[in-house]
């Protein structure tokens, strides 16, 4: 699926973001913070080697979506199965701004995140409900 992003609907923080923060965590279990740059700007999961899965490639997308015109999105089909991607992802092609506060990221794993998209997900549970709804 191709979708059309560049708008001005990003943030100054995004649009002007050309390196991503990688954090890992090293033998003290303490975060270690490596500053590298994007070589490849992408919004196809599958060129995520762990498909953004962890934050560290969740931000690259966010940079990726504000650096790209237009966008191959990849297997929409598995974006579906993923709701935290899926809702990033309704985010960027509905041109809604992307907000570091609605960003979820574990205080005790900083690679496993979640997006806050409220619009979308009233949206999916009340269709979830009012099938449910129906069909009793």
């Amino acid at each position: 699926m191709l979708i059309r992003i560049r708008t001005p609907y990003h943030s100054d923080i995004w649009s002007d973001w050309r390196q991503h923060q990688h954090i890992r965590r090293n033998s003290s279990d303490l975060p270690n913070i490596k500053v590298t740059s994007v070589e490849k700007y992408s919004l196809d999961p599958a060129d995520y080697h762990e498909h953004l899965s962890i934050t560290s490639e969740m931000m690259r997308y966010i940079a990726s979506s504000a650096r790209l015109s237009f966008a191959f999105v990849g297997d929409l089909g598995w974006a579906i199965n993923n709701f935290r991607i899926m809702k990033l992802l309704i985010s960027i092609s509905d041109r809604d701004p992307i907000d570091p506060a609605i960003i979820r990221i574990n205080a005790n794993d900083f690679e496993e995140w979640d997006y806050l998209n409220s619009k979308f997900e009233a949206e999916t549970i009340g269709d979830r409900v009012q099938r449910t709804t129906i069909g009793h």
